[in-house]
């Protein structure tokens, strides 16, 4: 397993993340496949870059707290939840697209941005959102509980309340 460390959020002023793609690493207990081993995330405010391994470790924290008998995870946040992908985002990873197969897929706030909007710090799933010290920020981690893939990472375009509240996949 992977130790946690603190999540570094990078705002890039300019240029793009070189990305490799990484194998399935399922010794972590998620499987990224032909996820690239960074992705660039713009939305309104910002740029920001997150690896896999980022993405790994916010599962790692909340993948014991699924419950397979009623296919849900009983948090006081509401987070991780089922996403229904209605702006059909293709994933790298096949399994989380299946229609012959369908899967669940579940997101999760990769990080909390600060009310100030400088720097960045988890999301307790164990809290209810009004206890929360800071709100969700921008970004979910997606995956499959069932059999632990790493769909990706994505984005919602605006936070801005009446905006567009859609999501974009975070690309290499």
């Amino acid at each position: 397993m992977i130790g946690l460390q603190g999540i570094s959020l990078v705002l890039l002023i300019a240029g793009q993340a070189t990305a490799a793609t990484i194998p399935s690493e399922s010794a972590t207990g998620l499987e990224a496949r032909g996820m690239p081993e960074r992705v660039t995330c713009k939305v309104s405010t910002g740029t920001f870059i997150f690896t896999v391994q980022q993405a790994r470790e916010e599962y790692n924290r909340v993948k014991g707290l699924y419950n397979p008998s009623t296919q849900k995870y009983p948090t006081k946040s509401g987070y991780p939840h089922q996403f229904n992908n209605f702006g059909n985002i293709k994933f790298d990873d096949t399994a989380c697209n299946s229609k012959k197969h369908p899967v669940k897929i579940y997101e999760f706030p990769i990080f909390q941005r600060s009310s100030e909007g400088t720097g960045a710090v988890h999301f307790d799933p164990n809290k209810s959102k009004s206890d929360q010290t800071n709100k969700p920020g921008e970004c979910r981690v997606v995956f499959t509980a069932e059999n632990g893939h790493l769909c990706g990472v994505m984005c919602h375009r605006s936070m801005t309340p009446g905006g567009d509240q859609g999501f974009d996949k975070c690309t290499a």
